[in-house]
């Protein structure tokens, strides 16, 4: 029986996390969490494409936090939480993201955080 998996080979290489972002959502003039921003890489890289949108990044690690906050650039703000813990409300953000930090999150915390990563999205109308 063949695979129906397609080989990694025939797979094209994203070199650019962000390119493949854009290819499959909106982003621009879009509120964008991040639950767990690290060193803000992404926004930052997200913002200069992007300038009309705002960055929300979330991180838990007080010196990344401090790191982050003494580098402040329009649009991005910061916020000392965890994913298991958004301090924002109900239909805050166009788009949650968790790059590279869903690992992070403590087992017991993992349900918690992707509700919450839910509930603080709007919905967005489907496209026909």
């Amino acid at each position: 029986m063949a695979s129906i998996t397609p080989s990694l080979a025939a797979l094209p290489l994203i070199e650019d996390e962000l390119d493949l972002l854009a290819e499959l959502v909106p982003l621009d003039g879009r509120d964008i969490v991040e639950l767990g921003c690290g060193n803000a890489r992404l926004a930052r890289a997200l913002l200069e494409r992007h300038p009309d949108s705002r960055f929300t990044g979330l991180e838990v690690d007080e010196r990344q936090h401090a790191k982050n906050l003494a580098s402040p650039q329009a649009g991005l703000r910061f916020v000392a939480a965890g994913a298991q813990s958004v301090p924002f409300p109900d239909a805050s953000f166009d788009l949650a993201l968790m790059l590279k930090s869903l690992h992070h999150v403590p087992r017991e915390l993992m349900a918690r955080a992707l509700r919450e990563s839910a509930r603080v999205l709007r919905s967005v109308p489907r496209q026909p």
